[in-house]
């Protein structure tokens, strides 16, 4: 059946069209038997079918049936798609509460994303308020915490802002600059919006604190770290430089270990912590090896006996032969007394006398150092001069040095005055008595013409009255005088004329073998 044929049947039964909000197929009644469903509105007149009834459209609600137009808006709070029955519809197809993250104002047809830098945090939100501080808020995401090494004014991307260099931020959630952490002691924050340290301050340096570099330089920096100062060494991550210890010193800067802290050379010491330089020379009377830290050697200590350590020493040194040191903490040797001798490193003289055949005045250096000379003889201990040595008694002779006794008697035909060396002394050759020695050093010679010399003989003996001694080195006179003649003594010859030593026999006397002298001769 055409329209018109449908409208006229309508018209025909009901006695008009069908009215708007209803439909009239085809055996209808009465014009109000098929109203358009609840969720539909029509405002056409002889509609035929439900095709007719339009859905209600997104943002209106059309909540009771056989509508000519929707009942109103959605409510607040609310969205309403196609087809929504109430202003507050929940069944999720027509419409629903507003989600969280969204807003729906009155009339929403769909939710509305809260945009960059609002939020909201519960279901039904007619607006959106603005994002807090601490976080960021994205219109896909919703609200955020502040992400860790930033802080956050409360706005989408651009309200996230990083740490500064020489900060960090370990944490979610901060609000402003403030709340970032000074980097720490002993480590570095290079970058822009870091979560935790960027490492350890390098070694050779130190880092107070809120250091934005690894090796700051004190001399531009502000005050925060720098190179590690003489006196100390910086391992890696040091927020204070750490004094070398006692006994040590650094007179460089970087110094990263405590290797870099020289040991304190031999003959000093270096007292204290922190040291630049050495603290002065060791104390006299003790020595320093190396690496000490007290003027009086903690590494070496007192100078022992028979040792010397002069300011600065080293080490002990050695008595040196001719000295002695019988204490400890000495600074130089005493010089060995007189009487004795003392060798390298003596600590006590008295063990070292001087012997028999020598004298020892004082730093004698060693036993045969000075022996009496040849023509003396010593037999005592601990002489101390050369006056200790004794001549050589006459007739005798001392032929070499250091003798503790004579060698014996002089030879006969030879003479010994004193200090002979030579059993046939020769430096004496005008001897005529004992009160004349010519010249005063002489020690004795060979018998002269005139005089005869015995074993032993400590000066030459006159050849006796009525013999005679014609030649030198007489052990015993040559004979008797010859007859005729007298010899008064001292004749070199048997038949004397001089008149001194002898001569021809006067006149009313006689001489026979071995006459004597010429009173001799006037008395017979």
């Amino acid at each position: 059946m055409d329209d018109f044929n449908f409208h006229t049947q309508v018209a025909v039964d009901s006695g008009g069209m069908c009215p708007a909000g209803y439909v009239c197929p085809r055996g209808t009644k009465h014009p109000r038997q098929h109203p358009c469903p609840v969720g539909t509105w029509s405002n056409n007149v002889g509609a035929q079918n439900l095709s007719y009834c339009q859905l209600c459209p997104p943002g209106l609600y059309c909540n009771t049936s056989g509508l000519t137009q929707p009942s109103g808006t959605c409510d607040t709070g609310f969205y309403c798609a196609l087809g929504a029955s109430s202003p507050k519809p929940f069944d999720g197809l027509t419409g629903d509460v507003c989600p969280i993250g969204h807003y729906c104002i009155v009339g929403s047809a769909a939710p509305t994303p809260c945009p960059d830098g609002t939020y909201s945090n519960t279901t039904g939100a007619e607006s959106c308020s603005d994002c807090p501080l601490g976080t960021y808020c994205l219109s896909e995401e919703g609200i955020q915490p502040c992400p860790k090494g930033h802080y956050c004014l409360g706005f989408g991307v651009e309200g996230i802002l990083p740490c500064p260099p020489a900060t960090y931020n370990p944490h979610l959630g901060l609000s402003q600059v403030e709340q970032c952490l000074i980097c720490p002691a002993g480590f570095y924050c290079e970058d822009w919006g870091l979560s935790e340290p960027t490492g350890p301050c390098q070694a050779g340096y130190y880092c107070i604190a809120g250091v934005n570099f690894p090796n700051p330089d004190g001399n531009y920096s502000t005050g925060l770290g720098g190179a590690c100062p003489r006196g100390k060494y910086c391992p890696e991550g040091t927020s204070l430089p750490i004094p070398c210890p006692p006994g040590t010193y650094s007179d460089r800067l970087y110094v990263a270990d405590i290797t870099g802290c020289r040991s304190c050379p031999p003959g000093h010491f270096c007292a204290g912590e922190g040291l630049t330089a050495p603290s002065g020379n060791c104390e006299a009377g003790f020595y320093c090896p190396g690496g000490d830290s007290a003027a009086t050697g903690s590494e070496g200590g007192l100078c022992p006996p028979a040792h010397y350590c002069p300011e600065g020493s080293v080490g002990p040194a050695s008595c040196p032969a001719g000295f002695y040191a019988n204490l400890t903490g000495q600074w130089l040797c005493s010089p060995c007394p007189a009487g004795h001798y003392c060798p390298e490193k003596t600590s006590d003289f008295a063990k070292f006398p001087c012997p028999p055949g020598f004298y020892c005045p004082d730093g004698t250096k060693h036993p045969s150092q000075y022996p009496c000379p040849r023509g003396y003889y010593n037999p005592e201990l601990m002489t101390q001069s050369l006056d200790s040595c004794l001549p050589c008694p006459p007739g005798h002779y001392c032929e070499k040095e250091k003798l503790t006794n004579v060698s014996g008697k002089c030879k006969a035909g030879w003479f010994c005055v004193s200090a002979a060396w030579n059993s046939q002394p020769f430096d004496l050759d005008n001897y005529t008595n004992a009160n004349c020695l010519c010249p005063a050093t002489a020690t004795g010679g060979r018998c002269q013409p005139g005089f005869y010399c015995p074993t032993g003989s400590p000066e030459p003996l006159p050849c006796p009255p009525g013999t005679f001694c014609n030649t030198s080195g007489l052990a015993l006179p040559t004979g008797p005088c010859s007859p005729g003649y007298y010899c008064e003594g001292g004749a070199i010859e048997a038949k004397p004329t001089d008149g001194e030593t002898g001569s021809i026999c006067p006149s009313g006397a006689y001489c026979g073998k071995s006459c004597f002298t010429a009173l001799e001769l006037l008395a017979r």
